[in-house]
């Protein structure tokens, strides 16, 4: 184990791009009745702020929330928009950056559904070897991510691969949408700060599309979440 570990959190705040803020905004400015609840918008903003297309693929037994997500979301709009996407372009550039020196990364998602197999491609695309938590193999996954120096990227949720998992071969890890629970993060940053890691910098990443509700979900985590 490294002496002395320098540990870096650095807060990625990207403005949304014109079609993706008009998007993100006609979801926030938009009428609800009895029948939608504030919780039911408020989900619907956390995941526009991410990526508006997830909103419109079909969940894996959906369950009666996500339901509600998607019906209060196809009675504002008609079809999927397509927008362009600043927080992945980031995840890219970050994720390209350190993999270029030999650095790897854990990615951290609450949203799994149409996110993790999204930022594999674009990974991938760029030549970057990366695993996705499908609920299948994730033990030999986390095994392969530790020992293999060519892959680059492990994903998934924080609960998923978060959970008695080492990853000190790693010194990079960014949450792309982070939970609410504060808990959840320890967990996730935990992971990497195991005896064992080599490297004297542990990066921790938070990517957010400003003036968005995860700008004050961080600001919620800064309150409950001492590594802040």
């Amino acid at each position: 184990m490294a002496n002395f570990i320098k540990f870096t959190i650095l807060f990625c705040g990207k403005p949304l791009g014109p079609e993706h803020r008009e998007f993100y905004d006609r979801i926030f400015d938009a009428e609800i009745g009895d029948e939608v609840k504030d919780i039911i918008r408020l989900s619907a903003l956390r995941e526009s702020a991410l990526d508006p297309s997830i909103l419109f693929q079909s969940k894996n037994g959906s369950d009666g929330e996500q339901k509600k997500i998607t019906q209060f979301v196809n009675s504002i709009f008609e079809g999927n928009p397509e927008v362009e996407n600043r927080i992945y372009d980031e995840l890219v550039r970050i994720v390209k950056e350190k993999f270029s020196r030999g650095e790897k990364t854990v990615i951290y998602s609450d949203l799994i559904t149409g996110v993790t197999d999204k930022v594999r491609d674009l990974l991938e695309k760029e030549g970057i070897p990366t695993l996705v938590d499908n609920r299948r193999d994730i033990g030999l996954k986390q095994k392969l991510f530790q020992i293999e120096p060519q892959i680059g990227v492990i994903i998934g949720s924080p609960k998923s691969i978060g959970e008695g998992a080492s990853y000190t071969s790693a010194n990079n890890a960014l949450f792309l949408m982070a939970p609410y629970e504060h808990y959840k993060i320890v967990q996730g940053i935990g992971r990497l700060l195991r005896p064992g890691q080599q490297h004297e910098d542990v990066n921790i990443f938070y990517l957010f599309g400003r003036d968005t509700i995860m700008e004050g979900i961080l600001q919620y985590l800064l309150i409950q979440n001492s590594y802040f």
